[in-house]
């Protein structure tokens, strides 16, 4: 089970990236293919910073590789950062920590999404209460309800 935590002597094993990507008050979210970490559940396009990424490049890959898009630097607007703990087993990796920095990105159309396939098995626009309303990652109500006071 994912946790986020408050502690100031979190020492994460990993870096992980996200993004709200947003159109008209609706989030895009995907939908994990089974047989991954949290398949068949709902969440931001997200990944692990690669070595030598910062966290900009590492979500700006991301969401090419993920969705096809892509944004200019300043499109990308910090929104906060979270540090998490896990059951390594449970999510059959070989960590159990890491920090989480989310993106968002605001559109004012929604654009042609080009899933990958190892990746996604569908999309969808949500608002965060609809979003609320689905199976997400662990934890991404908690962030949900952080970012919008739900």
């Amino acid at each position: 089970m994912l946790m986020i935590v408050d502690d100031p002597n979190f020492k994460p094993e990993q870096f992980a990236v996200a993004c709200h990507i947003v159109c008209n008050g609706e989030i895009l979210y995907v939908k994990r293919n089974t047989g991954r970490s949290q398949g068949g559940k709902w969440g931001s396009i997200a990944g692990k910073r690669e070595e030598g990424e910062d966290n900009l490049n590492a979500i700006k890959r991301e969401v090419k590789e993920e969705i096809g898009l892509e944004f200019k630097d300043d499109d990308y607007k910090y929104v906060g950062t979270w540090k998490v703990k896990f059951n390594s087993q449970e999510k059959k990796c070989n960590y159990k920590s890491f920090t989480y920095y989310l993106y968002r990105v605001e559109i004012k159309e929604k654009p042609e999404i080009i899933l990958s396939e190892d990746e996604s098995k569908e999309y969808n626009w949500f608002t965060p209460q609809e979003a609320l309303e689905q199976e997400l990652f662990q934890d991404e109500d908690g962030v949900l309800r952080d970012i919008y006071g739900l």
